[in-house]
């Protein structure tokens, strides 16, 4: 089973910032198009495909960058969830935000109470996105090394 592709009559009447995410989208396909997918998943990306097929020649010009992008989204949270193949900085840009509520926050608060003095609490988050930003770049290089990352960014 292959999938399949995007409809190259959608691109006609197109922005310039659909245009863009529209060549998003294809290189994405190409890019799954490479790897060993299990047949549920290409199952799913060509239901995704194929119901944007339809439903874009019928957007108002402004909705079809909506729709390119909820599509490119939805396949790549279908890819990370049944193949765990992630985009380039992928969990650099989860940690960075999970690491400055998780960390960052609370040491900024514990440290704002320890002084005595809530100016301080801004001190945490720079030290919480450092932790998350580390993190996440030695999940992504692992994931490089074991071959789930896609050559794609968000």
């Amino acid at each position: 089973m292959e999938i399949i592709d995007l409809n190259t009559n959608i691109g006609i009447s197109l922005r310039p910032k659909a245009k863009k995410e529209l060549e998003s989208l294809k290189n994405l396909i190409q890019l799954l198009k490479q790897k060993n997918l299990k047949p549920e998943t290409i199952r799913s990306i060509n239901q995704i495909i194929e119901s944007k097929n339809r439903s874009i020649q019928l957007l108002h010009p402004k909705k079809k960058y909506a729709a390119l992008k909820e599509a490119k989204m939805s396949i790549l949270k279908l890819v990370e969830k049944e193949e765990q193949l992630t985009a380039k900085n992928h969990f650099q840009n989860q940690w960075i935000a999970l690491g400055m509520t998780v960390f960052g926050l609370p040491m900024g608060v514990a440290m704002a109470i320890s002084l005595n003095n809530w100016s301080f609490v801004g001190i945490g988050l720079p030290i919480g996105l450092a932790i998350g930003a580390g993190y996440g770049s030695q999940l992504d290089k692992k994931a490089l090394e074991e071959n789930r990352q896609l050559d794609i960014e968000i």
